[in-house]
C-alpha cells in the first residue's frame, strides 16, 4: 500500500477550486455593497429634488419642467439601480450555491484521504504484526533447533 495519496492532486484542485469560489462570491458582495450605496445615493437626491420641487415659489416656476425631467431621470436612474441590485442578488445566491458545491467537493475528497490514512494504518499495524509473528516464529525453530 502506497503510503501517499493517490488522489492529492485532485484534492489540492478542489481546495483551489472551492478558495477561487469564495473570492468570486466576496467580490460579487462587494459588487452589491457599491449597488445598494449607490441606489441610496440616488434615493437622496430623488428625495431633495421632489422637496425642491414642492417648495418652488411662482417666480420659479419656469424652472419646473427642468425639475420634472430631472425627477424622471433619477427615478430611471433608481428603478434601473433597483434592477442591477436584484440581478447581483440573484448572481450571488448562484454563487453561493457553487460554493457549497465546491465545498462539498473538497470535504469529500478530505474524507477519502482521511480514510486512506486509517486505511494505511491499519496496514502498517498488519504488516507490524506479521513481521512481529516472522521473529517469533524464527526464534522459536532456532530454539528448538539447539
Amino acid at each position: 500500500m502506497n503510503k501517499k495519496f493517490p488522489l492529492q492532486k485532485v484534492l489540492e484542485h478542489r481546495n483551489r477550486i472551492y478558495e477561487i469560489k469564495l473570492q468570486e462570491l466576496e467580490k460579487l458582495k462587494m459588487e452589491l455593497s457599491n449597488i445598494e450605496n449607490e441606489l441610496t445615493i440616488l434615493e437622496a437626491e430623488y428625495k431633495r429634488i421632489s422637496n425642491d420641487v414642492l417648495n418652488l415659489k411662482n417666480e420659479s416656476l419656469l424652472m419646473k419642467p427642468l425639475y420634472d425631467k430631472y425627477l424622471l431621470r433619477v427615478e430611471n436612474a433608481i428603478n434601473n439601480t433597483k434592477k442591477r441590485l436584484k440581478d447581483k442578488n440573484d448572481e450571488i445566491e448562484q454563487k453561493k450555491e457553487e460554493v457549497v458545491k465546491a465545498l462539498n467537493d473538497k470535504k469529500v475528497m478530505e474524507k477519502l484521504k482521511e480514510k486512506h490514512i486509517i486505511d494505511y494504518r491499519n496496514f502498517l499495524k498488519k504488516e507490524e504484526l506479521k513481521m512481529i509473528d516472522e521473529l517469533v516464529i524464527t526464534r522459536f525453530k532456532n530454539d528448538n533447533e539447539i
